[in-house]
């Protein structure tokens, strides 16, 4: 083979005057082995520059056909140094979006998003399309944010969230967004399916859990995934080692805030959904964060005993396992942006209260609010 990125005459990124391979290593009845007579150019990693490129590669075989193949590539600007913007990703498939509920619903949440970002300068992308969920988030505005607000639940029936296409992908852009300065917040209750889903991930997601979304009705479309290959995102961008769904559920109606500076949040009633009782027994809870870096443990929950009633404290800190977390952070470093991560659907708890949350973590990042 040969290649050359954009120029076939720099010796840096082009191989282009040679092919890899002129002699064989040897031959015998299975056919003939090529040896690599040269190796790639200087074998050192190199940042491209921003803007497009070309990737050319030709691949010759033993008959000398030659296979012609071009990659066209854009590198596109990380978030550093523009002009604040937050990025509202609404990716919320639920199945009651599709009811007669679903109208009102969805204009609730827009104006508790719109209440919670008034005075930023912000945007948003609902990824919803009638009911075919086929709208792509333009990659080109997440890289011209500062900082991503990303909402996703969906239910077995709707199961095809955005952010499940983008985490199950090898190109992760958003674990990329962070590395280079952009800050994101994922919340929701079932985020822990998107971007933690690959076949094989023992150490991430405890059997309860694989037994659940392992059944999903997408699974077959990505199974075929090498696993091997996909980043760890939520080890990476929000230390997190391991989630937990417990069974029989726990339920809860308050966060407890597990360090100083949060004030806790409590469950609502939701508007237009006149069924909900007021608390939750289904969350994903973090059990174990990494060590070797800063992971802010923001909240816990505070179970409920047989009456209904708050008992005990939150479960912050223990042993592996018996932490209940449902939000962290991990802050910036000058290099990467912040990352955090709130494992609760925002529509089912004090708004009021969702909002001093959210807005606190803008305040971290940076994001100017006018009053």
């Amino acid at each position: 083979y040969r290649y050359y990125y954009d120029d076939p005459e720099d010796p840096k990124t082009s191989t282009w005057n040679y092919w890899t391979s002129v002699d064989p290593l040897r031959e015998h009845t299975g056919g003939v082995e090529w040896t690599v007579k040269y190796p790639p150019p200087d074998g050192k990693p190199f940042e491209p520059t921003i803007g497009p490129h070309i990737f050319v590669a030709e691949l010759r075989d033993i008959n000398l056909e030659v296979t012609h193949s071009e990659f066209r590539i854009e590198v596109l600007p990380g978030p550093k140094g523009k002009e604040r913007l937050v990025y509202l990703v609404d990716d919320d498939h639920a199945k009651f979006l599709d009811t007669p509920l679903g109208p009102s619903y969805d204009q609730a949440t827009h104006a508790f998003w719109s209440d919670v970002l008034d005075g930023y300068n912000w945007e948003s992308f609902n990824t919803r399309d009638g009911t075919a969920y086929t709208k792509e988030v333009p990659i080109r505005r997440v890289g011209d944010a500062t900082t991503v607000i990303w909402q996703a639940d969906f239910d077995d029936q709707a199961p095809d969230t955005y952010l499940l296409k983008v985490c199950a992908n090898l190109g992760n852009y958003l674990n990329s967004y962070v590395k280079v300065g952009g800050n994101l917040i994922i919340i929701g209750r079932d985020p822990v399916y998107d971007t933690m889903y690959w076949p094989d991930a023992p150490n991430v997601l405890d059997a309860a859990v694989r037994s659940k979304y392992t059944n999903l009705d997408f699974t077959p479309r990505i199974s075929a995934v090498d696993s091997s290959k996909i980043y760890n995102f939520m080890w990476e961008a929000f230390g997190i080692v391991k989630m937990q769904s417990p069974s029989p559920g726990v339920a809860f109606k308050t966060l407890a805030p597990c360090e100083a500076g949060w004030d806790s949040i409590r469950t609502d009633l939701i508007p237009s959904v006149p069924s909900y009782a007021g608390k939750m027994d289904y969350a994903f809870f973090i059990t174990k964060v990494r060590d070797d870096i800063d992971v802010h443990k923001m909240y816990s929950v505070i179970q409920l005993d047989s009456h209904g009633l708050p008992v005990g404290t939150g479960h912050c800190s223990g042993k592996e396992d018996e932490m209940k977390l449902v939000a962290v952070y991990v802050p910036g470093d000058g290099q990467r942006g912040y990352a955090a991560y709130i494992a609760i659907p925002s529509w089912f708890f004090d708004h009021d209260q969702v909002k001093v949350m959210i807005r606190k973590l803008l305040d971290m990042f940076g994001e100017p609010r006018t009053p």
